[in-house]
């Protein structure tokens, strides 16, 4: 892996973590979904823990960019660099 692809993975998998942990996602899905997790499971289940823990959801978005290594991670990627940039400019205005 270039260093380039792996800056592209990394931010990929940083954009991906802060939708599945703190967005609700395009029609509210993964608002729904933590929703689902926490109405089945329980505050006191790991899987819970684990979809509100940007450590944990990092850690199991890492194995799945390893495993798909596809253009999809460029698109991500991308996207997580945007996130970052309006995080640091927003600090600023």
């Amino acid at each position: 892996m270039t260093p380039f692809s792996f800056i592209v993975v990394v931010l990929a998998v940083y954009r991906l973590t802060y939708l599945v942990v703190y967005e609700d996602a395009p029609f509210d899905l993964l608002m729904h979904f933590r929703a689902f997790v926490l109405r089945v499971f329980g505050e006191e289940s790991w899987l819970w823990r684990g979809v509100n823990c940007p450590y944990c959801v990092s850690f199991w978005l890492s194995l799945l960019a390893l495993i798909l290594r596809q253009n999809l991670f460029i698109w991500l990627g991308v996207a997580g660099a945007v996130v970052i940039l309006f995080k640091l400019l927003e600090k600023e205005a």
